[in-house]
């Protein structure tokens, strides 16, 4: 089992997946929360796909991409920029060289 916190100023969030390989993206996660007073979260509501055809996609890594290509496909048909896009992943990328390159130097 894997995890990832996030400690912020107004509370605390536990994702939780059950990966072994520490795949968090690829997995179903738990969610947690707490306001930042309490030692203990307590379970939160994970958001529900925007997308009602995918509810039929069995849950897991399928889904996931699935839920990806979807949100990509309709900021396509209607020219929008909600989701990272392959130009951003570029910028990521070139961004990512950038700091290998000058952690070598």
């Amino acid at each position: 089992m894997r995890s990832w916190e996030i400690n912020g100023t107004s509370g605390d969030l536990l994702l939780t997946s059950p990966s072994a390989d520490g795949n968090l993206q690829s997995t179903e996660l738990t969610l947690s929360g707490g306001n930042g007073t309490a030692t203990e979260v307590s379970p939160l509501t994970v958001p529900t796909y925007p997308y009602a055809d995918l509810a039929a996609v069995r849950a897991g890594p399928a889904r996931n991409v699935a839920a990806v290509y979807a949100a990509l496909a309709e900021d396509l048909a209607k020219d929008t920029h909600e989701v990272p896009d392959f130009a951003h992943a570029l910028r990521l990328h070139r961004l990512i060289a950038d700091i290998e390159a000058a952690a070598r130097r």
